[in-house]
């Protein structure tokens, strides 16, 4: 698996994480990543699907 392959993965991972918990902050806090991060790729997920 590649670079690009593994930052998709881990983008999808994220959003299952949050569909699942509900919480930008604890999805976000789980992740290691910033919550703003997190809220970019829910807008995107909502508005392109994957």
């Amino acid at each position: 698996m590649n670079k690009q392959q593994q930052q998709v993965k881990a983008r999808k991972d994220w959003l299952k994480i949050y569909l699942e918990s509900g919480s930008v902050t604890k999805t976000a806090l789980r992740c290691g990543i910033a919550r703003s991060t997190l809220h970019r790729w829910i807008k995107r997920y909502k508005e392109e699907g994957e």
